[in-house]
């Protein structure tokens, strides 16, 4: 069952069990209700455990050679959690030279990630919820809504670009070398020039989600954090989840990256995208923090069309069409809007061509192959306590394999 991070709950919740439901105040100091997710046998969802368990020896096996310090393996069907289980260390290293801590803290299954790139999820989910709301157009330009985006030769991008990388901008800017507050690196961002011809290739672009967050506060009135609280996070039960943790929370995060050469130390608590951290820690490109269980409930709603738990955060066509390839005319370029599709580099080779997913440079994934009714989860904090380590994506890999190999007659 469930592993309930103690210090977790204690510091965001004050609530009651009921019928398992837990009823408390989030640590976005809002009422919402948390739930937690059915534990499911493998077998009833025609999977082997024991194939599952060979996990163990794949994640024993990269946390001895270095890849990362621990991390969280989260298998679900789309009825619930198939198998959970926590490896390692949360903290382990005081510093880049891997000097022990004496208080080392252990990974358990409410350990809360810095999920990096998968923030651009919740971005792209936030956009589409916008145009069923009819308060954009997905083929709109950008410079309608913000007019300052509009200038060398950015007129016509449009807000399909952005989701699917195909805008032309930049991969990323060192917004945290640039002087200026959260305003003047904005502007920035929104006056940069493209670097390819707009639609002509897929440039994988931080800088095009930066953008993207700031049309949803811009659109929707309100912060994007406060945004994806109020129509993602609380309706789906994902009280564990949020921008900028307050300090009391830190204990239950897990640490990332030694950055004492640019005078931040050991990340621990903070996000670690440098630009994210420039921009005060709420982006659209990275800034979330979440658990396995949390980034569950929102695979779970994609895997059911939409909707989780009696909660609808997209209709089934926006769900179609953030999962269809987007970028068909672009070689070698598989994205849809916001997710990224068939890539055996980390799903596996034995994932199918409908499967759609995300990865987080702080060493996260999720993906989730529909045709097989599987999602996989893999959280580590492989950047503690330096972004140097043995390459996390074999890992991830192994793991896919290691599903896929459970699955029965699928």
């Amino acid at each position: 069952m469930f592993q309930i991070n103690r210090r977790l709950l204690a510091a965001i919740c004050a609530g009651i069990v009921i019928s398992g439901l837990v009823a408390c105040f989030s640590v976005f100091g809002g009422k919402s209700d948390s739930f937690s997710l059915p534990h499911l046998h493998p077998r009833e969802e025609g999977m082997n455990e024991q194939a599952l368990e060979n996990m163990d020896a794949i994640m024993e096996k990269a946390i001895q050679n270095g890849v990362f310090p621990g991390g969280v393996v989260l298998v679900a069907s789309k009825r619930g959690i198939v198998y959970e289980k926590a490896y390692g260390s949360a903290y382990r290293y005081k510093n880049g030279n891997k000097t022990p801590s004496e208080n080392p803290i252990p990974v358990n299954s409410g350990t809360v990630y810095d999920i990096a790139s998968i923030t651009k999820l919740f971005t792209a989910t936030a956009v589409m919820q916008l145009a069923e709301k009819k308060q954009l157009s997905l083929d709109d330009p950008v410079a309608r809504y913000l007019p300052l985006f509009g200038v060398n030769g950015k007129e016509k991008i449009t807000i399909r670009q952005l989701l699917s990388h195909t805008s032309g901008l930049p991969a990323t800017l060192p917004l945290d070398r640039l002087p200026g507050d959260r305003e003047e690196k904005l502007a920035l961002v929104f006056t940069s020039k493209p670097v390819v011809k707009p639609g002509s290739k897929m440039i994988y672009s931080d800088i095009g989600y930066i953008v993207l967050g700031e049309l949803v506060r811009k659109i929707s009135g309100i912060s994007l954090a406060d945004y994806l609280r109020t129509n993602i996070f609380e309706p789906l039960g994902m009280n564990a989840t949020l921008y900028t943790p307050p300090f009391n929370l830190r204990s239950s995060i897990a640490a990332t990256e030694d950055q004492s050469a640019s005078r931040r130390g050991m990340v621990w608590g903070e996000v670690h995208d440098e630009n994210a951290w420039a921009l005060g820690g709420i982006s659209g490109h990275a800034g979330l923090f979440s658990t396995a269980e949390d980034l569950a409930k929102f695979g779970l709603a994609f895997m059911n069309r939409g909707e989780w738990n009696g909660k609808r955060i997209l209709k089934p066509q926006s769900v179609d069409e953030m999962t269809r390839l987007q970028t068909g005319h672009i070689p070698d370029a598989f994205r849809g809007l916001g997710w990224e599709l068939s890539q055996d580099w980390y799903m596996g080779p034995f994932a199918a061509n409908q499967a759609f997913g995300h990865t987080g440079f702080t060493g996260t994934s999720l993906f989730i192959d529909p045709k097989r009714d599987v999602m996989v989860i893999l959280l580590t904090n492989r950047v503690h306590p330096t972004r140097t380590g043995p390459n996390v994506s074999e890992v991830r890999k192994q793991i896919a394999e290691a599903v896929f190999s459970s699955i029965l007659d699928k």
